[in-house]
């Protein structure tokens, strides 16, 4: 039941008392274990080697959060999204130019942001705003991405003209 509520939980906070409380009944269990098979056997080893075996479980289970947090810390890209893919779909939408300055990172384990500017094709501020209410509904259906910044370009308005802005003016 343990090991199914830890694979379930995606909070860093639940998991580290789940994984301490497993802990704690792995040492219980393995004293009684141990206890009983010396007593057995005879073989006074027995002890250690059970010991070992519990911390490495332990181990295992303290590498996994303290990743988590080291990611978390670092605000990283969540490894389940895919930064290419997500501009592309945001360049997919209806108005939507191109996607630069884009940044995405966790703020806790199941919980993202995004920033980024959007380049628009159109000057009119409602086109613009129904668009970025677009971008920010798809973000959010398709990827998870509750909290989303995005700042609103237009190529002639913002004076985008270096080379790679050149290169999109052409491709309308």
């Amino acid at each position: 039941i343990l090991m199914r509520s830890l694979k379930g939980e995606n909070n860093i906070n639940i998991q580290s008392a789940l994984w301490h409380f497993i802990g704690d009944l792995l040492n219980s269990v393995g004293v009684i274990v141990a206890v009983g098979l010396i007593y057995l056997t005879g073989i006074q080893l027995i002890d250690p080697i059970l010991s070992m075996v519990i911390a490495l479980v332990i181990l295992r289970g303290g590498y996994k959060i303290m990743r988590n947090a080291w990611l978390i810390l670092m605000e990283s890209v969540p490894e389940h999204l895919e930064t290419d893919e997500i501009m592309e779909t945001m360049k997919s939408v209806d108005q939507v130019l191109d996607v630069h300055e884009f940044h995405l990172w966790s703020i806790t384990t199941d919980h993202y942001s995004l920033s980024a500017h959007v380049v628009l094709d159109s000057r009119n501020s409602e086109d613009a705003y129904r668009t970025i209410n677009r971008l920010e509904r798809l973000l959010k259906e398709k990827y998870g991405l509750a909290h989303t910044t995005l700042q609103i370009e237009h190529l002639d308005i913002n004076h985008l003209n270096e080379s790679y802005f050149e290169e999109v003016k052409h491709d309308e």
